[in-house]
């Protein structure tokens, strides 16, 4: 048997966490180390949460942050790194240990999508690590061509492997979803505004408006100063940590007929792969990288932009008007989250880069 590759994991979310970063560093060290070819470690301080929170009760202290010049390398044959540009950075003169750069955005277009403040120093940075990296893997294609155009670099060591479906357990079988009449959807958000709450509220609006019985669950940070319309229900903040709230969260994705999310601005949204996993189609607006997610008439359908809630209203029931038709779209995202939305077939794409 070939010896297995020593590999460090580097993060600035707590990979033993799952509502840090939606559990996405948490899934992906986790499908890391369960890869027979591969022996994982975590870099850094980090502990479980409720391990954090005995000791704060104690000691009456926070985790510690990483400090990238304090990491144990000794022995790795690589550094898989996720969203640590600046951990990468004052790593790139310091170790000859190869670095695989993971990363879902470049920083112009945080900037442009986001409205966060980016400044020179940051692009500049994040290209230093691009050119340093022995590999930089984005999650989607869209966000690796951005790169490459904005930031420069080798196209030989800029690539993409999808990043997979922060879940426990995927369920074993598609579920059955309950009859269209009411239509039940579903919205998924920490950010309001950004994940275009009131538009997916606005478009409950105009489907009961044609006479479509229809309800909205709402799950997230929704403004308690939003006065819900008929057919709207807030199911507040569920906490990835808590097994009830994981399974309350799969009940609803199960039961929806359709995940809606007409999001502002987004990288490579993994809720997605979630609302598939259960079997449900998403109707999203066509952003970023989220072209590397939905194959449209696949797994859903992406909206532009500018469409506005009659729009989105309509799109809703063209998926909905044919029972039948609706039926196999739920098949056919079931399907594609299992065979290409997972952590097991990121960490696998990603093993196969570095051997």
């Amino acid at each position: 048997m070939l010896p297995r590759l020593r590999v460090g994991f580097l993060s600035p979310h707590n990979p033993f966490d799952r509502q840090a970063f939606s559990g996405t560093a948490y899934f992906a060290f986790r499908a890391l180390s369960r890869r027979a070819d591969l022996s994982a470690r975590v870099l850094g301080p980090y502990r479980a949460p409720w391990r954090l929170r005995h000791l704060e009760r104690i000691a009456r202290r926070t985790e510690p942050a990483v400090d990238p010049l304090r990491l144990d390398l000794a022995g790795l044959d690589a550094i898989v790194a996720l969203t640590a540009t600046d951990l990468v950075h004052p790593l790139l003169t310091r170790t000859d240990v190869p670095i695989v750069h993971v990363t879902d955005a470049t920083p112009a277009f945080i900037r442009a999508f986001y409205g966060h403040p980016v400044s020179q120093a940051v692009e500049i940075r994040e290209a230093e690590v691009l050119g340093g990296a022995a590999l930089t893997v984005y999650s989607s294609r869209y966000m690796a061509d951005r790169a490459l155009e904005e930031l420069g670099g080798d196209p030989a060591r800029v690539t993409c492997v999808p990043f997979g479906i922060n879940m426990e357990d995927l369920p074993a079988a598609a579920p059955d979803k309950p009859p269209l009449d009411p239509l039940r959807l579903l919205w998924v958000g920490t950010d309001w505004q950004r994940k275009g709450g009131q538009i997916a509220l606005d478009t409950l609006a105009a489907l009961r408006a044609t006479g479509q019985g229809a309800v909205l669950s709402l799950v997230g940070d929704v403004p308690g100063s939003i006065a819900l319309p008929p057919g709207a229900e807030r199911i507040g903040h569920l906490d990835k940590n808590r097994p009830r709230d994981v399974a309350r969260l799969a009940w609803l994705f199960a039961r929806a007929h359709l995940f809606i999310l007409p999001t502002r601005a987004d990288c490579t949204p993994m809720v997605v792969a979630e609302a598939n996993a259960h079997a449900t189609p998403v109707l999203i607006t066509g952003t970023g990288g989220i072209g590397s997610l939905i194959e449209e008439g696949t797994n859903g359908r992406m909206m532009p932009m500018e469409a506005g809630p009659q729009d989105w209203a309509n799109a809703v029931l063209a998926l909905i008007a044919d029972p039948t038709r609706h039926e196999a779209l739920c098949r056919a995202s079931f399907d594609h989250a299992h065979t290409r939305l997972t952590w097991e077939a990121w960490a696998r794409d990603l093993t196969a880069l570095l051997l």
